[in-house]
């Protein structure tokens, strides 16, 4: 069995939910590989909570330069 039908087993048998945080994860693995990805407000809401946060503060931190305080 190849790996690509290794994962699309797997895959399949996740329920919807799952399947849509594996999709996340490899947006995550694919814009890491790329420039600054541009997120319109719908792309935005497929993502979950914890990854808008993520996305939201990486754009902040880029904007505010060395500005950007922890606190």
């Amino acid at each position: 069995m190849t790996l690509e039908e290794e994962l699309i087993e797997k895959i399949t048998q996740l329920d919807e939910i799952q399947q849509r945080r594996v999709l996340e994860f490899i947006e995550t693995l694919q814009d890491e590989n790329s420039a600054e990805r541009h997120y319109t407000a719908k792309d935005l809401m497929r993502l979950s909570p914890e990854e808008r946060d993520r996305v939201a503060r990486e754009a902040l931190e880029r904007s505010l330069g060395s500005y950007f305080d922890e606190s």
